[in-house]
């Protein structure tokens, strides 16, 4: 007698698998008829990479693999101390260790931790130069217009109208940039998570703070610049 997954069932077609008799050698070298006499749900046991699979459980006399132990968390080590006993009482001879879950799936997932922390570092870092290249090019821009500016305040243009005039167009790349950023981060991010069998759907709603904190830092760099170009004194401007 057999119990089966849900996988199982939906993989072999099993319209009412209580009863059925089967063979497992599509799954192991084992060509003795087994009976089904229940269905179990999925557990899904490996990364999230890999889709559910097919399970079967049965009785053997031969022991092998490990045993699954749930431990309270306000006992763990007495937990630990008093089955370590009980094993080697029935196992003398075994060789006894153990692992936590937890560690055991973070340590299938150390890559993409990895990657996460050079992703990171690398977009804190290309915003910081990006931030630095929009700023001098401000100041350029600024400098460049310098006797332009100095006559627009003469002629009583406010600073809030100089701080337009600056930054409105280095803005409008900003956003230009996302517009062009933000579908082939998309298209990146969906690659990568097709290599999961249990995925999220990436979306606008995912990159809407990544996006807002970027656009609030490049705009702020700009602006402040250009309301320090904007307040310069404009007959000094003017003699230059």
């Amino acid at each position: 007698s057999i119990l089966v997954n849900e996988a199982f069932v939906a993989e072999n077609n099993l319209k009412n698998p209580l009863g059925k008799v089967i063979t497992l050698d599509k799954y192991f070298q084992d060509s003795i008829p087994k009976t089904i006499v229940g269905v179990v749900g999925n557990v899904h046991h490996g990364s999230m990479r890999d889709r559910l699979k097919p399970g079967v459980m049965f009785m053997q006399n031969w022991a092998s693999g490990g045993i699954l132990l749930k431990i309270n968390a306000a006992g763990v080590q007495d937990g630990l101390r008093k089955f370590e006993e009980l094993y080697h009482e029935l196992l003398p001879e075994a060789v006894y260790s153990y692992a936590f879950m937890d560690d055991l799936n973070k340590r299938q997932y150390e890559n993409d931790l990895r990657w996460k922390t050079i992703f990171s570092a690398g977009s804190i870092i290309s915003i910081l130069i990006c931030c630095l290249g929009l700023f001098g090019l401000v100041y350029i821009a600024g400098q460049q217009r310098t006797k332009e500016i100095g006559i627009r305040k003469v002629i009583g243009a406010s600073n809030l109208c100089i701080v337009k005039m600056i930054s409105l167009d280095f803005v409008k790349l900003v956003f230009i940039a996302f517009i062009i950023a933000t579908p082939l981060a998309l298209v990146a991010v969906d690659e990568w998570l097709s290599n999961f069998a249990f995925r999220i759907q990436p979306g606008l709603k995912l990159f809407a703070s990544a996006i807002l904190i970027t656009a609030l830092m490049v705009i702020a760099s700009t602006i402040l610049l250009a309301m320090r170009i904007a307040k310069a004194n404009p007959v000094k401007a003017l003699r230059q």
